[in-house]
């Protein structure tokens, strides 16, 4: 019980300290349309373009969904945040969110129906942008992280 206990606390602290030190300004966009002007996109190093960033999840061949968040870092980890659940507006099963952020390193998963993906890593297949790298969650699983300058 003394680790459990232990575990969670130094989960909260690391999790306070990334939360603290994560840049401000991740706010979402409106999305008009899936070829959005002005979204940036990876480069060669795997980092992403400071400003609007698209991210999608192709819920067709992951095998369904009928509810995405985009969760992490830059919203304290809620996965009930209205500000980052992610939409499909044209109903081809492909949800969407357009985010503008500043610089920096961010931490996140996508929270489908209800439910915490293991390892982001079983996900990037259905996802964009790729992920910069994958970092260990705490729990036994990966975070997706992305670079943005």
């Amino acid at each position: 019980m003394k680790k459990v206990l232990l575990a969670v606390i130094s989960l909260l602290v690391v999790g306070a300290l990334v939360v603290s030190c994560a840049p401000a300004g991740a706010k979402k966009s409106a999305s008009t349309s899936k070829k959005s002007k002005g979204v940036a996109s990876a480069q060669a190093s795997g980092a992403i373009k400071a400003g609007k960033i698209k991210f999608t999840f192709n819920a067709n061949e992951y095998g369904g969904a009928s509810s995405v968040n985009l969760v992490g870092s830059f919203n304290g980890w809620n996965p009930t945040d209205p500000n980052y659940a992610m939409e499909d507006p044209d109903g081809d099963g492909i949800f969407e969110i357009e985010v503008e952020w500043e610089p920096g390193k961010y931490l996140y998963k996508y929270y489908i129906d209800g439910n915490w993906p293991k390892d982001m890593s079983e996900l990037e297949q259905y996802i964009s942008p790729k992920p910069t790298e994958y970092v260990d969650d705490g729990f036994g699983g990966k975070n997706a992280v992305l670079v943005v300058e």
